[in-house]
């Protein structure tokens, strides 16, 4: 009798990402694939596949572009790799929670911890910097362009 687990197609947001066994393989395949989630993605699981909802940003289609954007004002990146992607759910949590953003995404961290996922904590605390790091350079920006229109 064979006791390994038959291989199930894995699927983020209804679209195909893999094959998994069991839930911790799909945690694997997610960290292989490079997908995060903004926040604490739906999970269910039927006969013919695992099902992740939520919201995304694979890491590895940020990489293959240079990302040059702003949202409300913060400031413009362009730099390619996990940066970028981290810079992304930056932007995107600014959009969202404007000056409290650098605060969600440290509670994020502090609730990860919490539940024991070290991989999350680390995510979060590397968006959590992102997003001061964005601030600080839009305050930089607001301060030169407020002294020039002084002079």
């Amino acid at each position: 009798m064979n006791s390994a687990a038959p291989l199930k197609t894995v699927y983020v947001n209804d679209e195909p990402v893999g094959e998994a066994s069991t839930w911790a393989d799909v945690n694997a395949l997610l960290v292989a694939r490079r997908i995060l989630f903004i926040a604490r993605p739906g999970r269910s699981e039927g006969p013919g596949g695992f099902y992740v909802e939520g919201s995304t940003l694979a890491a590895g289609a940020a990489g293959q572009r240079a990302t040059e954007r702003g949202t409300s004002g913060t400031a413009r990146f362009a730099e390619d790799g996990q940066d970028t992607s981290v810079r992304e759910i930056a932007e995107l949590l600014i959009a969202r929670y404007g000056v409290r953003a650098a605060s969600h995404a440290s509670l994020q961290a502090l609730k990860a911890r919490h539940r024991g996922e070290p991989r999350q904590v680390e995510a979060w605390e590397w968006i959590a910097n992102a997003v001061a790091s964005a601030m600080r350079a839009e305050e930089e920006r607001l301060e030169r362009t407020t002294f020039v229109q002084n002079l």
